[in-house]
């Protein structure tokens, strides 16, 4: 995943260099700021792809620090209204 993401990026990255460089070169190209948007499109759903993992992962570790001594075993029954509970 974090190569995909770390391409996207990348891909972000060369778009905005072209679409930059054109303007300022007086001569703006619509194809540049066409590829910038395509490329954020991309980049921002590959994050949101990244996002629920990341979330369940601080839940955890949020659960982990709430958790008493005396029950060092007990784990909360995970719910779909709230994922942090």
């Amino acid at each position: 995943m974090d190569d995909l993401l770390n391409t996207q990026f990348a891909r972000v990255e060369k778009a905005l260099t072209t679409l930059v460089d054109s303007i300022a070169a007086y001569n703006p190209a619509p194809q540049a700021a066409i590829d910038l948007f395509t490329a954020d499109d991309e980049l921002s759903e590959g994050l949101d792809q990244r996002t629920p993992s990341c979330v369940d992962y601080q839940c955890q570790l949020t659960r982990r620090s709430r958790q008493t001594p005396s029950k060092p075993h007990s784990h909360p029954t995970p719910t779909r209204r709230s994922r942090c509970a």
